[in-house]
């Protein structure tokens, strides 16, 4: 019980981890969005433009970076839950609506 628990607390932290980078991702896009605007309302040279513009596509791609490692984390942590034995309705590695009327659960509904 104590490690469906932790478990739980793992994964809830991951899941709002991954909503505030993918809130600062959007923040990131409109950011871009009102440089690229700025430059064309003030008729800023392309050239001069860029320079901030590469900074904003280089804090885009960490950010993607670390999303991909959230997701990354998330896998880790449901192999590890399934060796240890940790079943949890939040990882999503128990589903109740995948148990047959028998009560027995195969590994293949537990993968569904």
């Amino acid at each position: 019980m104590k490690n469906e628990f932790a478990a739980v607390a793992i994964q809830q932290k991951l899941y709002a981890l991954e909503a505030a980078i993918t809130a600062a991702k959007l923040a990131v896009n409109e950011i871009e969005a009102d440089l690229v605007r700025y430059a064309d309302d003030h008729e800023i040279a392309a050239t001069v433009a860029i320079h901030p513009l590469r900074s904003v596509h280089e804090l885009q791609a960490t950010m993607s970076q670390a999303q991909a490692g959230v997701v990354g984390l998330h896998r880790v942590l449901e192999l590890t839950a399934s060796k240890i034995g940790a079943r949890t309705k939040a990882s999503g590695a128990w589903k109740e609506d995948t148990i047959p009327a028998t009560g027995a659960a195969t590994a293949e509904s537990l993968r569904a």
